[in-house]
């Protein structure tokens, strides 16, 4: 019998990794957001990509939790920080994450990396979903499904 082919760990590219299950999970909530909502025919899809602020959120909360997972305690080092103006969203975001902390991405990119991801693969989304695509900054959109938008998760409207 033969044995099972090794992997070869230096050909497994993390970038591609990433944007591959990024892009599925952008599909997968497409298509459960119009199965939900019955929607058949779409004229433009909004992705909102989470403001930077929420990657250096994420990048505390995950060191902190290591120590506590005490929502005072967090809330206490994150208003500390450049972070404390965000308060309001902060203490909607913090238990959130507390409770479903495997809700809180492995890998960080940027607000500009997320966005180029979806750049490149929008002429796909166009063919799939047959309507426009309009990539938003968070912070640049008055829609509440703006302020949805997490690091690895975006927030959708479909039109």
């Amino acid at each position: 019998t033969q044995s099972w082919p090794e992997a070869n760990i230096d050909l497994i590219n993390d970038d591609a990794e990433y944007e591959e299950s990024f892009l599925e999970n952008l599909k997968e909530d497409l298509n459960t957001l119009m199965k939900i909502a019955k929607i058949k025919t779409i004229k433009k899809i909004k992705i909102f990509v989470a403001s930077n602020w929420k990657n250096e959120l994420i990048e505390l909360l995950k060191s902190e939790m290591e120590k506590t997972r005490d929502f005072g305690e967090l809330f206490k080092v994150i208003v500390q920080t450049g972070l404390k103006r965000y308060g309001q969203e902060i203490q909607k975001i913090v238990p959130y994450l507390l409770k479903n902390p495997s809700k809180m991405p492995v890998i960080i990119k940027t607000q500009e990396e997320e966005t180029e991801i979806i750049k490149r693969s929008s002429n796909l989304l166009k063919k799939l979903y047959d309507c426009k695509i309009e990539i938003i900054k968070e912070e640049d959109s008055k829609e509440s499904k703006a302020k949805q938008a997490m690091p690895g998760k975006v927030g959708i409207l479909i039109e």
